[in-house]
């Protein structure tokens, strides 16, 4: 358990009103412990991962922005494979509906294959998913391209929205269903 308290005075000079001012700022650190245990993953959470991900991807194969936008709370923060921050449904509206009638068009995704998945709690699980996107670079780039999805997924009723989603291009996915290619805790540099 960690506890702190920090306590600092100084004193600095109010140019514009010409007094001394005395500015007293505390810190205090609330007990936190040094592991974090997560809940199992239940077959209901499960079902409702799968089923939340195979709607995501129907939605991108239908080219419908607004089956998309029902599987994001209304709060939804994304970072988009090139870096771009959208802090809500709203921000990243504009960009998913051209990607979806122009960009993506005519382009069929495949089902994600999820590579870790953990409960926080049993209604909040965040989860990496292996998938592809067809590639945004001109040839001689390769016609898709490797993804890590990370969500942050809240049940809400019976169904599950995303509170967040962060996607990344990467090399050498996985071939395999179930394995991963992870850096060990150990903090070798080689898988």
């Amino acid at each position: 358990m960690i506890v702190g308290l920090s306590v600092g005075l100084s004193s600095a000079q109010d140019k514009s009103a010409g007094k001394q001012i005395s500015m007293r700022n505390a810190v205090v650190a609330t007990p936190v412990s040094a592991t974090a245990e997560t809940a199992p993953v239940t077959q209901d959470v499960d079902n409702g991962v799968q089923t939340f991900l195979k709607a995501f991807v129907a939605a991108m194969n239908a080219h419908d922005p607004e089956a998309f936008f029902r599987l994001q709370a209304e709060d939804c923060a994304t970072v988009n494979r090139t870096g771009r921050f959208f802090r809500d449904r709203a921000s990243l509206k504009i960009q998913i509906e051209r990607l979806l009638k122009q960009s993506f068009k005519d382009y069929q995704f495949p089902p994600f294959r999820i590579l870790h998945q953990r409960s926080l709690t049993p209604e909040l699980v965040i989860l990496q998913a292996a998938w592809q996107n067809p590639s945004l670079e001109p040839p001689p780039a390769p016609p898709v391209s490797d993804m890590v999805v990370t969500f942050l997924l809240k049940k809400s009723g019976s169904v599950w929205l995303a509170e967040e989603v962060d996607s990344h291009n990467v090399e050498g996915l996985p071939a395999v269903p179930g394995e991963t290619q992870v850096f060990p805790s150990a903090g070798a540099t080689k898988p």
